[in-house]
């Protein structure tokens, strides 16, 4: 059956423009009853086969349609809250299409829709369609508004986990695990912290180029520093890690290896222990040699050949090594912890002139005992009370004794944890070629090596359990 205009005096002819659409009669109340009102009949009670054509709506009162479909298949859409319009009066004289109008001054001018006076009735229908359409729009204002909030919601929450797991991509120390950690410094997580918490009390720090870094924790400035020491990194490598300049990662590491050596060096290793706390973790192959008070060695790292010093060039050539080194004297505790470390001397420099101007000597008192290698003739620059012991010389015989080999065994065991000592020092990357913008922190870069190998794990095992049973 086809469907007909339930307006009065409407064209009711059977549906065959493709323009023209009907709408049923909203379930809403107050909605349906505004619909009712605007159609201006008697008793109408509209039943669920009443329509209303398009005619009677304005064209924004229908939702958009498709543009690439042909018009006799394009469905038109009321919009939620709409109501109709024109030509409502009932004339029974109309029997044509309503004209569209923009404005209000058209309309006055429509044949449809006399300029009169609007009455008491007409306005009342205003009001009610102007509140139902102020209550539908603020409806639909709010659902887009919930629909939009909850789309950039979804979006943040997503951006949210994208930022963390590239979080937990970006190399740092909050990103180590305790065994990458080891790796990268050398240090337990516990000695780490507890490094980074004792520099941590001398914040803010003085940067060596006087401008300070905030863009890098302190935990991972610390990283950097001991990365460059262990690793021997190139600075644009560190920058790239940390999405930073190579001038910033210099200025890192310069200024923690000035905190550090005074921190870590020159506070802590400002003497060498006495004989008291050596007993507290005395080896056990000390048993016979109670009385050493430390194990000196010297060791040479190599440096880049000054370009513009040819005397500095040829004093630093090192005939042991045939390369130019810096040297350095080194002393152990029997416990093997290194006690104390000289300033840097030319290669050339012979061992006895090393111990003689490191003034470790000052450090001993009487009854100390020092153990070294054969090279180490300083009996002339000891004093009296102070004893030195080397492995026994053949002095011309083709053999030692059976005596002497035991005895040159016993020293043999105790002086290789010097030799351990220095070996640590080694596996950090940054002695195996001081270069020339790193040379006038020679002294520093060696120290701070020391020190870090001081946090180490004990060299001898029983040592740990030594310090358990004093406290």
């Amino acid at each position: 059956m086809p469907k007909s205009c339930a307006v009065f005096g409407c064209n009711a002819t059977p549906v065959t423009e493709p323009s023209r659409s009907f709408h049923q009669f909203p379930k809403d109340g107050k909605l349906r009853a505004a619909w009712i009102k605007r159609v201006r009949r008697d008793n109408f009670a509209p039943s669920h086969s009443s329509y209303i054509c398009s005619y009677h709506f304005d064209e924004d009162d229908f939702s958009k349609v498709s543009t690439d479909r042909p018009s006799e298949f394009q469905k038109r859409t009321l919009k939620r809250g709409s109501l109709p319009r024109w030509n409502l009066r009932g004339e029974d004289n109309d029997q044509r299409m309503p004209t569209r109008f923009k404005n209000a001054a058209q309309r006055a001018r429509s044949p449809f829709e006399p300029a009169t006076a609007i009455s008491e009735q007409e306005s009342q229908d205003m009001e009610i369609a102007t509140s139902v359409e102020i209550e539908y729009s603020d409806t639909d204002e709010k659902s887009n508004l919930v629909a939009e909030l909850a789309r950039v919601t979804g979006e943040l929450n997503i951006i949210v986990q994208e930022n963390a797991l590239l979080k937990q991509k970006l190399f740092s120390y909050s990103n180590l695990s305790k065994e990458e950690l080891k790796r990268y410094t050398g240090l337990d997580k516990t000695n780490f912290d507890a490094v980074t918490r004792t520099i941590g009390r001398f914040e803010p720090l003085t940067y060596w180029s006087g401008k300070s870094v905030s863009s890098i924790t302190s935990s991972d400035q610390l990283l950097i520093f001991i990365m460059k020491l262990r690793l021997d990194l190139p600075y644009f490598d560190l920058a790239k890690r940390y999405s930073v300049s190579h001038t910033t990662i210099q200025n890192v590491f310069l200024t923690y290896l000035h905190v550090f050596h005074e921190i870590f060096f020159q506070g802590y290793m400002d003497s060498v222990p006495s004989l008291e706390k050596n007993k507290c973790s005395m080896p056990n192959s000390f048993e016979e040699l109670s009385n050493c008070r430390i194990i000196i060695d010297c060791t040479e790292f190599l440096i880049e050949t000054p370009r513009k010093d040819l005397e500095a060039a040829a004093a630093s050539y090192s005939n042991y090594k045939s390369r130019l080194t810096a040297k350095f004297l080194i002393a152990v505790a029997p416990n093997g912890s290194i006690t104390f470390v000289s300033e840097g001397f030319p290669g050339s420099t012979s061992d006895k002139v090393v111990t003689d101007q490191s003034k470790i000597i000052s450090h001993l008192k009487a009854g100390d005992l020092i153990l070294a290698d054969k090279g180490f003739l300083i009996h002339d620059l000891l004093p009296k009370s102070v004893l030195l012991n080397l492995p026994p010389f053949l002095a011309g015989k083709s053999q030692l004794s059976k005596e002497e080999a035991q005895f040159a065994k016993k020293i043999a065991t105790c002086r290789i944890h010097v030799e351990r000592s220095i070996e640590r020092m080694r596996n950090y990357k940054i002695l195996n070629l001081i270069t020339a913008k790193l040379r006038p922190y020679c002294d520093k870069i060696v120290q701070c090596c020391v020190a870090l190998v001081n946090f180490q794990t004990p060299i001898i095992n029983n040592v740990l359990s030594a310090y358990d049973d004093i406290l």
